[in-house]
């Protein structure tokens, strides 16, 4: 693991735990393809009431924050999905098969949402939309609650 992965890892390890370092603030975005057959909004819920609504047209694809500490919800037509995110294991974005740098100092993940709620983390040389999906890290893929 390079310099960069190792720092990458224990940012992800202290927004886990809560307790994130100055030093170690890395933003980190979500890229979601929206591959339902309707245009979808995603909204972001941050734990001190600030809320995000982030439309993803149907078959294009959007930046959207990730917070650990956040609700998220995404609607679409009937259906409406919430996911917990603080339970997810973000180990991946530590590992460089699945991020890559979008600017100077922004990480970003690719998802997938699927038909029925399911997000799937895409590596970074996959390109969306696909049907076949990498060996998915634990918590992957994300299903609705």
């Amino acid at each position: 693991m390079n310099s960069i992965d190792q720092l990458i890892a224990r940012c992800v390890f202290a927004l886990t735990c809560g307790s994130l370092v100055a030093t170690c603030v890395i933003p980190v975005k979500l890229l979601i393809h929206n591959n339902t057959k309707a245009d979808v909004v995603v909204t972001v819920k941050e734990r001190g009431g600030r809320i995000e609504a982030i439309e993803i047209p149907e078959k294009e694809e959007e930046l959207v924050p990730f917070l650990v500490d956040a609700e998220y919800r995404i609607a679409s037509g009937r259906n409406s999905w919430r996911y917990r995110i603080d339970a997810l294991d973000t180990r991946p974005i530590g590992e460089s098969r699945y991020r890559r740098k979008w600017a100077t100092d922004i990480w970003v993940l690719k998802l997938q949402l699927n038909e029925g709620g399911q997000i799937y983390l895409l590596s970074e040389d996959q390109i969306a939309p696909t049907t076949s999906f990498s060996a998915q890290p634990n918590g992957f893929p994300l299903s609705p609650l």
